[in-house]
């Protein structure tokens, strides 16, 4: 929860927010260097510039910190945290809007008391650059890297608290000149009741041994840690360390173009997509991921249930997360930039029918796509964060926790994201646990048959396989490389190869390869270094194995197959 967007200290410095905007004017120094020389990439018709700007700026309800404090804070080398409009950790720079946030960053609520918070856009809307031009793929995994971006907000914030200087610079940014004492401590009460909790879930949960770099994110970790360590606790801080465990499963960021039409969601196919309600569970989640408000409240009744309350403290936006999900809808899978061997693509298509569409075919079951979950090899850690236990906290009573002070973790995170969703309206709602019973999502949550993969035989993967990873339709994929679930895999014409012949190394970012369709092997501008491990360490979070299907084809049967999906 926000400690600040109540706090009166705010109200103080609305005239020093309003100086600070005109001395840096609309951020657009950025935006217009690079807005001439980017091309839309065709989405289909339904996907207009109005919906686009709907889409990268559409508030969810993610309250990340004051807006007056992030304009305020310092890189270690003196210059203002936003001065790059966060170019450096690979967010893309806003065509429109104030502040110097980029594209998917949003400043809500009243003037003077803005919080800072994400959309889907800033995590799915990438870049790619290949011959001269620079390419936009709107609902594209994004080339960010949040990791580095929120270690650096923690680094930053915690410098103002120890430095007496910083922080004398810092109170003159966000209230100005001649403020009294008490307003003053005020201000640093609130940093420092931010600190706390923000710390907490940077200090446990970011990696030291896996670094997700661009392009990748253990989302589902952090939305089980953002939950069950940040907001069932007792008060006045609602933190339960314990719950909170390194997020060492990153994943690449999904596409979102179609994600609407598959029947599960979800790399390890966890979240039911078929119903508005469980449409709406995932989208409430992955708003707590990027820090929406969330404290549910716990009161007991003389019959002995105990009542819930989701909306005590809740900034998510459901109209909102609505409207975006509408947005998606809208979005068409990215059409291939350039010329295509049709004659080739149609051998590839031949190819495509025998040896892939078993798994990614088109197959609609009940309106939606058939959307299988298979054992197939890869890296087995985004499945085994899963399976570990949590303190249900202020849960304990509610019937999806079975009356127990531990639950798996998926099974409480879908029954409050459920739970929440179901209930909401647009009235403050109060939710009975206990015996009425508290419906929780249906999910496919096994223990992993075994700790070897399966052979990659031609039959493995079309019978459903507990503990595997969804096959996505491919429409777009040429624009979502790296590839595998983890981006372990830098081209399609890699992904086509055995394991041990994959790149053990590469470089991820926007420049690409047309050819090898991924990756360029050598990026010019801003880039992260992927290292891989081999089928020997399957629970690395970084493996390259799996997927051996596709790489018993000649290299002339391997060209077509890749012409052929870059029509899809």
């Amino acid at each position: 929860m926000s400690f600040v967007a109540r706090n009166s200290i705010l109200l103080a410095r609305s005239f020093c927010v309003a100086i600070c905007l005109l001395a840096i004017g609309p951020g657009k120094s950025v935006a217009d260097d690079v807005k001439s020389s980017v091309v839309d990439t065709d989405q289909g018709q339904a996907w207009t510039r109005e919906l686009r700007e709907q889409f990268y700026s559409l508030d969810q309800g993610s309250r990340i910190i004051p807006l007056s404090w992030l304009m305020a804070l310092k890189l270690p080398d003196g210059r203002d945290f936003l001065h790059d409009n966060l170019a450096r950790y690979g967010y893309l720079p806003a065509d429109k809007g104030l502040y110097r946030l980029p594209i998917g960053f949003t400043a809500a609520g009243p003037f003077g008391e803005e919080m800072v918070g994400m959309t889907c856009a800033a995590c799915h809307t990438r870049q790619i650059s290949a011959g001269g031009r620079t390419f936009r793929v709107d609902g594209g995994p994004a080339f960010a890297d949040f990791q580095a971006f929120v270690a650096d907000l923690d680094t930053a914030v915690r410098r103002v608290i120890d430095d007496p200087h910083a922080y004398k610079a810092f109170v003159r940014d966000v209230l100005g000149p001649n403020v009294g004492t008490a307003t003053e401590d005020k201000l640093r009460w609130s940093l420092s009741q931010w600190y706390y909790r923000f710390h907490t879930l940077m200090e446990g949960s970011l990696p030291r041994n896996v670094k997700w770099g661009a392009g990748r994110l253990d989302a589902v970790a952090m939305i089980f840690n953002r939950l069950t360590g940040l907001d069932l606790g007792p008060a006045p801080h609602f933190i339960i360390a314990d719950n909170i465990v390194p997020a060492t499963a990153p994943v690449r960021y999904p596409f979102l173009w179609n994600t609407h039409r598959q029947e599960v969601v979800q790399w390890t196919g966890i979240a039911d997509n078929k119903t508005p309600l469980r449409v709406l569970a995932r989208n409430v989640g992955q708003a707590l991921g990027v820090f929406a408000e969330f404290v549910p409240k716990k009161s007991l009744q003389p019959n002995g249930d105990y009542v819930f309350d989701l909306f005590a403290v809740n900034s998510i936006q459901f109209g909102n997360l609505k409207k975006l999900e509408k947005l998606m809808w809208a979005i068409g899978p990215p059409k291939w930039p350039w010329p295509v061997d049709q004659e080739l693509a149609e051998r590839g298509a031949r190819i495509f029918g025998v040896a892939c569409a078993g798994c990614h075919g088109a197959r609609e079951v009940g309106g939606f796509w058939e959307t299988n979950v298979y054992v197939v090899g890869t890296d087995r850690s985004a499945v085994r964060l899963l399976l570990r236990d949590v303190d249900t906290g202020v849960f304990a009573d509610a019937g999806f926790a079975r009356r127990e002070p531990a639950a798996k973790v998926l099974q409480l995170t879908a029954g409050a994201l459920a739970a929440s969703s179901e209930q909401r309206d647009d009235s403050r709602m109060q939710i009975l646990a206990g015996p009425s019973q508290l419906r929780t999502l249906e999910v496919n949550l096994q223990l992993l048959r075994t700790n070897t993969p399966p052979p990659p035989d031609a039959a493995g993967p079309r019978q459903r396989q507990p503990g595997g990873y969804v096959a996505r339709v491919l429409h777009g994929v040429w624009a979502a490389a790296p590839f595998l679930h983890n981006g372990s895999v830098p081209t399609l014409r890699d992904l086509l190869k055995p394991p041990d012949e994959r790149p053990a190394e590469f470089a991820v970012g926007a420049d690409y390869d047309p050819v090898a369709v991924g990756l360029a092997a050598k990026q010019s501008g801003r880039a992260t270094t992927m290292t891989t491990t081999g089928c020997h360490d399957l629970d690395s979070g970084n493996s390259r194995c799996g997927h051996a299907f596709g790489t018993e084809l000649s290299p002339s049967e391997r060209d077509a197959l890749i012409e052929y999906l870059k029509t899809l």
